[in-house]
C-alpha cells in the first residue's frame, strides 16, 4: 500500500471519513436488528464490530479514501457499492466459521448492504459539498506553489491539482526553459528554471514541484542543492510519461520508495469483487440459455462431422497456459500452438451453421463454463492463440502486459469495433491499446459499460466472419 504522507489537515479528513463509515454501518446494523428482527443482544455488538472494522479495512485496501481526496464521485461510488459487496462476503465467510450462519436471513442481509452503502454514498456526496464550500472561501490561505518544468510533466502535475477541489494550494506559476512557449492553461511562465531560486528568495513560495525529465539529473541535483538553502518544501515528480505505464504502484521497501511499472489492478478484495462478479453473471446467462445451448449442439451434430465443442490452448492470467471451450464453427480444429491462420472472409473452413455462430458470438457461449471454473472472466481482453502471442509479443510494446488480468469474453477492444481478423499490424495494435486501456481504467461501472455495449453489438458484427 502506499505510503501516502499526508499533510494535518488531510489526516483530520481521512479519519472523519473512515470514522463516518464505520459508525454509519454499526448504527444501520443496530437499527435493523433492534426495529425489525429479534433485538440487539450481545451476540450482535460483536457482528456489528466485526461488521464495521471490516468496512474499515475493505474500503481502506480498495483505495475509497484516496478516491475521496483525489478521484470523481462516480469513480467514488462505485467503490462504496463494491467495497460493500466485499464486507458482506467476509461477514458470511466469519459467520459460517463460526457456525452462525443460521443467525442471518437474506432480506437482513440485502437491506443491511442497501441501507449502509446509501447512507456512506450520502455522507460522503455531503462531505464533497462541504468541503468545496470551506475550500471556495478560504482561497487565501492556501499554499503558495510553484512548478519548475512545463512540459507534459509539469503540465500534467498542473491538472491534478486543479482537479483536486480540496486541495489547499494555488498555483503561481511555472518555470521553463523551453524554446518555444507551451499552450498555457493553468497559469503563465514566470521565467528560466535558473531564475527559480532567485524567485523563491523575494516571494512567499511554500512548496516548490520539480517536474523535470530524469535524464536531466545534473540539473534537478543543482535545483535541489539550491533550493535546500530556502525553506520551502520540494516535492519531486518521477518522470513517467517516459514508459507506457500500465497500473503503477508506488510503495515502501522498508524505507526505499519503489514504483511498479505493471500491475494487475485486481488486487486485495478488488479480486473477491471481480471474482463475484463473474460468477453471478455467467450463472445466470447459463441458466437463462440452456435451451439454445442444446439448439445449436443439435445443429451443428447435423449440419458437420466433429465434436460439438472444442478446446485451444490459450494464455491465461500471468501467461498461464489454459484450456478455452468454443463451439466448433469450422470443418476441423486446428492445434494453434505452433501456427494459425485466422478466418477471413469466405473461408472455405467455415461451415454453414458456423458462419452464422462466428457472426453473431454465439460459438463463445461455452467460455461460460470456463468462466465459472475461473479460467476467464466475463470481460477482459480476448484470448488468442499462443501462435498470435508468440508473434506480437516481439511486434508491439507491452503486448503481454494484457496477461495481467483474467482474459474474457468480451472486452474493451471487442465493442470498440477492433474484433476479428487482423491483416494489419495497426489492426492488433488498436486492439492491444484498448485492452491495456481496459486495464488501467478498470471499475466494476467500465465492466457494466462493456457488457451492455456487448449486448448492444451482439446479433451483428460485420468484422467477424
Amino acid at each position: 500500500m502506499v505510503n501516502d504522507k499526508c499533510s494535518h489537515y488531510q489526516c483530520w479528513l481521512l479519519f472523519i471519513y473512515r470514522g463516518l463509515d464505520v459508525f454509519f454501518v454499526f448504527f444501520v446494523f443496530w437499527f435493523i436488528r433492534t426495529f425489525f428482527f429479534q433485538g440487539f443482544s450481545n451476540n450482535d455488538l460483536i457482528i456489528a464490530t466485526i461488521t464495521s472494522m471490516a468496512t474499515w479495512v475493505i474500503m481502506v485496501e480498495i483505495g475509497l479514501y484516496h478516491v475521496c481526496r483525489k478521484g470523481s464521485l462516480w469513480v467514488e461510488i462505485s467503490l462504496i457499492l463494491s467495497g460493500g459487496i466485499g464486507v458482506v462476503l467476509l461477514l458470511l465467510g466469519v459467520t459460517w466459521v463460526i457456525n452462525y450462519t443460521s443467525y442471518f436471513s437474506i432480506s437482513m442481509v440485502i437491506w443491511c448492504y442497501i441501507l449502509s452503502v446509501m447512507g456512506i454514498i450520502f455522507l460522503h456526496c455531503t462531505l464533497r459539498y462541504l468541503l468545496s464550500l470551506v475550500t471556495n472561501k478560504s482561497i487565501n490561505t492556501r499554499k503558495k506553489y510553484v512548478i519548475i518544468g512545463n512540459e507534459e510533466l509539469g503540465q500534467s502535475i498542473a491538472k491534478h491539482l486543479f482537479e483536486s477541489k480540496i486541495s489547499r494550494e494555488c498555483l503561481i506559476g511555472f518555470f521553463d526553459n523551453a524554446s518555444q512557449p507551451h499552450t498555457q492553461q493553468y497559469c503563465h511562465v514566470l521565467g528560466d528554471i535558473d531564475h527559480a531560486y532567485d524567485y523563491t528568495l523575494d516571494n512567499i513560495v511554500e512548496q516548490v514541484y520539480l517536474a523535470l525529465p530524469v535524464y536531466e539529473e545534473g540539473r534537478i541535483q543543482q535545483i535541489i542543492h539550491h533550493l535546500q538553502q530556502v525553506n520551502v518544501s520540494v516535492v519531486f515528480v518521477p518522470d513517467l510519461f517516459l514508459f507506457k505505464l500500465n497500473n503503477p504502484q508506488f510503495s515502501l521497501v522498508g524505507t526505499m520508495p519503489v514504483v511498479t511499472l505493471c500491475e494487475t489492478p485486481l488486487i486485495g478484495a478488488w479480486v473477491m469483487v471481480k471474482r463475484l462478479e463473474d460468477i453471478i453473471v455467467s450463472t445466470v446467462i447459463l441458466c437463462l440459455i440452456w435451451p439454445l445451448l442444446i439448439i445449436i449442439a443439435l445443429a451443428i451434430k447435423v449440419t458437420s462431422r466433429g465434436p460439438i465443442i472444442f478446446s485451444q490452448t490459450r494464455y491465461g492470467l500471468n501467461g498461464e497456459r489454459i484450456q478455452v471451450y468454443k463451439f466448433r464453427s469450422m470443418i476441423s480444429c486446428e492445434d494453434d500452438t505452433v501456427h494459425i491462420k485466422q478466418v477471413c472472409k469466405g473461408d472455405v473452413r467455415v461451415t454453414s451453421i458456423g458462419s452464422f455462430l462466428r457472426r453473431n458470438s454465439l460459438d463463445e457461449l461455452p467460455q461460460f463454463i470456463n468462466v465459472l471454473q475461473g479460467h476467464m472472466s466475463i470481460i477482459g481482453p480476448r484470448p488468442h492463440a499462443v501462435a498470435h502471442n508468440e508473434q506480437y509479443r516481439k511486434l508491439i510494446k507491452g503486448y503481454m502486459w494484457r496477461h495481467k488480468v483474467k482474459p474474457g469474453i468480451t472486452g474493451w477492444a471487442q465493442v470498440s469495433g477492433w474484433r476479428g481478423e487482423t491483416d494489419q499490424l495497426v489492426k492488433m495494435e488498436k486492439r492491444i491499446e484498448h485492452d491495456l486501456e481496459y486495464i488501467r481504467h478498470w471499475s466494476v461501472l467500465f465492466d457494466l459499460k462493456i457488457f451492455f455495449k456487448t449486448i448492444k453489438q451482439f446479433f451483428w458484427n460485420k468484422n467477424v466472419y
